[in-house]
């Protein structure tokens, strides 16, 4: 992949290792809530204003 400023890239921080291992543990935890709060979480989590 070629970029138009090699140096501004060279710069910018690496991506974690550790986000697949946190991704999975979220889902874990996410797996131990009951369906209902389950939605409502994911739901709010992506913007949704729940009343």
């Amino acid at each position: 992949m070629a970029f138009a400023d090699p140096h501004r890239v060279a710069h910018e921080p690496a991506p974690s290792p550790h986000g697949p291992v946190e991704a999975r543990e979220l889902l874990a935890q996410l797996r131990l809530l009951r369906p209902h709060k389950r939605i409502v979480l994911l739901l709010v989590g992506s913007g949704e204003q729940v009343s």
